[in-house]
């Protein structure tokens, strides 16, 4: 791999980032490889905090000399490690250079361009800020838009991509990526990204023939772009690409939001979700309570009682605070639909519900295990713990690169998954009762899909059925100024989702309205 920071422990060896760069907030792919391992041997990437205590773990059945793909979105708080491991033994493990290695602006990665060229596209926002341009090898791109999550634009010489990096590549761009090709030629990348692309692109000079994928955006040039790279004067790139100031990017962003709020609120509408067999022992407990009362004439045997009655109250709801009694309720599923029906980017919380903690009872909180079993492709199954000392764990079939742990946070994991469906899967939402649309305009129009009618209604504000999915609504809203959007619930959008083997219930998707495109 081109320009990428190295690490090797005998037996295994990683590669972090591109060039060992990471973006802002963004995922960051890693790359494990290990060579003459034994049969039932797990690959794994390991996130520790500075403590030194595991924050989540992400494995994989190891194969000899298979490159494993992982996505870490690594912070400064903690360490990432590659390990390998035999039945909970560990037989090797390395750090992973350049984890604190992060660009706060736009990365660029380039390939097959002349030095000239690759200059021009560091000063392409020249002068409100600079660019990070990494050269990478054809062969190098990778087959996931999972791991192109960090990169704000790809400028590459045309050639020989394999069909999963192609399409990786469009989803990339369908989803808000710019991307160039130079010295287009019949049938080449530009083609299969665009088809008839290299074509149009004869005369059209210095700045190629654009054309729009999705909320994406693909230039294409029929020349080597050598005189445009040579005579460009700063900036003149960035305005090829589309390219705004970092912090005015319009590229959607489907993890933008902060840590989301635990437990069923504060007020007694948290009662009726304890599990059922928890709320029917409380019922008894506080009926045998009545008649205790009611036949107590000692004030003795009340103050007994009224203290048996409190310590039976804390170990009825320290086991209702295992969990609630749909598991669901744990899960929270966010998708943005890409544009073309080609698949959804969905953002998974897990953050289980807590009501001890607004009692500071957590001293009495069982432990409880969530599976979350995702088939995105290959099958990967998260497992969550309410038990601190347990960290959560993703563990992937051999291969898959469609999921990955996002993050940590205190009381929850976010997951990120990449589902590649095609038109009448996950693009089939349609005008249900639960139904809206948000327009691009300043002051942000509301309208509701009004099902009797069958016609839009003006609303003054979001509709109440998004709940605490209105924080992550505006901050999608927010990184796509000027897009329309079409949101709504539905019941079953994601069948290949369970947790503890239920389907999931319930899930807010959101489908951005590209250029020209009017809602149905």
């Amino acid at each position: 791999m081109t320009a990428v920071s190295d690490s090797h422990s005998e037996g295994l060896n990683g590669i972090f980032g591109f060039g060992a760069y990471s973006g802002a907030d963004r995922l960051t792919p890693v790359w494990l490889r290990s060579d003459e391992v034994p049969l039932g041997t797990e690959i794994e990437l390991v996130a520790r905090n500075a403590a030194g205590s595991i924050k989540f773990s992400d494995a994989v059945r190891a194969g000899s000399g298979v490159r494993v793909p992982f996505y870490a979105s690594a912070s400064a708080s903690e360490e990432l490690y590659g390990t390998l491991t035999a039945s909970a033994r560990i037989l090797a493990e390395i750090p992973l250079g350049g984890r604190g290695m992060y660009w706060p602006g736009h990365i660029i990665l380039a390939s097959g361009l002349a030095p000239i060229l690759l200059s021009n596209l560091s000063r392409a926002l020249e002068p409100m800020e600079p660019i990070k341009v990494i050269p990478i090898a054809l062969e190098d791109f990778p087959a996931s838009p999972l791991a192109l999550d960090g990169i704000s634009a790809i400028v590459l010489a045309d050639g020989l991509l394999s069909s999963f990096q192609v399409e990786a590549l469009g989803i990339w761009l369908a989803c808000g990526g710019s991307m160039a090709v130079v010295g287009a030629r019949s049938g080449g990348i530009a083609d299969m990204l665009a088809p008839g692309s290299s074509a149009l692109a004869i005369d059209t000079g210095a700045r190629g023939a654009m054309h729009r994928v999705g909320l994406g955006r693909l230039v294409v040039f029929s020349g080597d772009a050598g005189s445009t790279g040579s005579a460009g004067l700063p900036g003149v790139w960035g305005s090829i690409l589309g390219l705004d100031p970092f912090e005015q990017s319009h590229r959607p962003d489907p993890w933008g939001e902060i840590s989301p709020a635990r437990g069923w609120g504060r007020n007694a509408g948290w009662i009726g979700s304890i599990e059922g067999l928890t709320l029917a022992l409380a019922m008894v407990w506080a009926l045998g309570l009545v008649g205790m009362l009611a036949l107590a004439r000692k004030r003795r045997t009340v103050y007994l009682t009224m203290w048996t009655a409190l310590w039976l109250a804390a170990a009825c709801l320290g086991a209702g605070a295992v969990g609630p009694s749909r598991p669901d309720q744990a899960v929270r599923v966010r998708l943005l639909l890409a544009p073309g029906n080609v698949g959804a980017l969905a953002s998974i919380v897990v953050a289980p519900p807590d009501p001890l903690k607004y009692a500071g009872l957590e001293s009495l909180r069982p432990s409880r295990t969530y599976v979350i079993a995702i088939d995105a492709g290959d099958r990967a199954v998260l497992t969550v713990s309410t038990d601190p000392d347990l960290p959560p764990r993703l563990v992937r079939a051999s291969g898959a690169c469609s999921v990955a742990l996002r993050r940590v946070f205190p009381g929850g994991v976010e997951a990120a998954v990449w589902f590649a469906r095609g038109p009448g899967e996950i693009g089939r939402a349609g005008l249900g009762p639960r139904t809206a649309q948000l327009s691009a305009a300043p002051d942000r129009t509301w309208q509701e899909w009004d099902r009797a009618s069958s016609t839009w209604l003006t609303r003054p504000t979001v509709p109440a059925w998004v709940g605490k999915d209105a924080v992550w609504l505006f901050a999608v809203a927010d990184s796509m100024p000027g897009t329309d959007l079409l949101f709504g619930r539905d019941p079953g959008l994601i069948r290949e989702l369970t947790i503890d083997g239920h389907p999931l219930r319930d899930s807010l998707w959101i489908r951005p309205l590209v250029e020209g495109e009017v809602s149905p």
